[in-house]
């Protein structure tokens, strides 16, 4: 180790890493109430509810983690070239999303037509 010298990381992995780790954490997340629900008495599918349910979930967790890595990459390039409008844009992108699904999993009126 006497003339071995490391680079730093490099700054444009860390934000798709950060990104990477806040989308598997929230898939794991949805992953686990995925799990939760496939291990009931089996009535997914019967009382008119889709029957591809666990092949849509996983689609929608996918989704999830890929919108994560995206917003973490503008996020930090927002943050480093001082652009406040792409932070903006992420953290009301994200609100936007996350209200959707919340209403979604609620079934309100108003959160069908919107979908």
């Amino acid at each position: 180790m006497h003339g071995l010298v490391l680079d730093p990381p490099s700054q444009c992995f860390c934000p798709a890493v950060a990104g990477l780790g806040f989308g598997l954490m929230s898939g794991a997340f949805s992953m686990i109430n995925l799990l939760a629900d496939s291990l009931g008495p089996g009535t997914v599918g019967i009382y008119g509810d889709s029957q591809l349910y666990f092949l849509t979930s996983a689609f929608m967790t996918l989704v999830l983690i890929l919108l994560h890595t995206f917003w973490g990459i503008i996020f930090f390039h927002g943050c480093e070239t001082r652009r406040w409008w792409e932070v903006a844009a992420v953290v009301i992108s994200h609100l936007i999303v996350s209200c959707l699904v919340s209403c979604h999993e609620h079934r309100t009126r108003w959160s069908l037509p919107l979908l």
